[in-house]
């Protein structure tokens, strides 16, 4: 399933870029491929007194087709432990959430400068989730009984739509390399990372 989707998102890429690339032929605006990696600053579980096991991380690549407008497929990855919790008959237990995020961006750009813009969007995606509850006293994986009383579901959903907006900008300090930075939801609230100009 994941495999899918991703075809899915590069396919869908390779269409915006056909459709830009037969709508440019005959004018003066040259469209560019780009590619981000970046790190989260403050991961999206964080308000669930989560931990982070790393960084969350996060690739985009993608292609924009006129001056102002652009689309990029997005992959971000974080992994989380909540803090312990005890409950009523002395057990005490911890989720690990794992999150992999797919999904398609698009965005507007506004150029302040030839090395500086200012960026916004949406992006609509798949998140996957694998979900497990620890018995911090054994390390063992939890399994709740159907029916019975738990303070979490025994059977989470491991897949969700994503639907995300985000704000950003772009500073380019030599041509075709630059920094950005960027609040929205995703992996993480604020990522901050590379991006490049191809």
């Amino acid at each position: 399933m994941k495999h899918q989707l991703l075809a899915l998102a590069l396919c869908s890429i390779s269409f915006f870029y056909s459709n830009s690339l037969s709508a440019q032929s005959k004018s003066n605006l040259p469209g560019k491929f780009t590619f981000s990696a970046g790190i989260g600053a403050l991961p999206t579980y964080f308000t669930d007194k989560a931990n982070a096991n790393l960084p969350p991380v996060n690739i985009r690549t993608g292609y924009q087709f006129a001056n102002k407008f652009g689309v990029n497929a997005f992959l971000g990855y974080s992994s989380v432990t909540t803090v312990p919790t005890t409950f009523s008959d002395g057990l005490e237990s911890q989720v690990i959430n794992k999150s992999l995020m797919i999904g398609l961006r698009g965005e507007i750009h506004q150029k302040v400068s030839p090395k500086f813009d200012f960026y916004g969007g949406a992006m609509l995606g798949v998140n996957f989730l694998n979900i497990k509850e620890i018995n911090t006293g054994t390390g063992d994986e939890m399994v709740r009984v159907e029916g019975e009383p738990t303070p979490y579901n025994p059977h989470p959903k491991n897949t969700q739509m994503l639907y995300a907006a985000f704000v950003g900008a772009n500073y380019y300090f030599v041509k075709g390399i630059g920094v950005f930075g960027e609040i929205g939801y995703g992996v993480s609230l604020v990522n901050f990372g590379l991006t490049f100009k191809l």
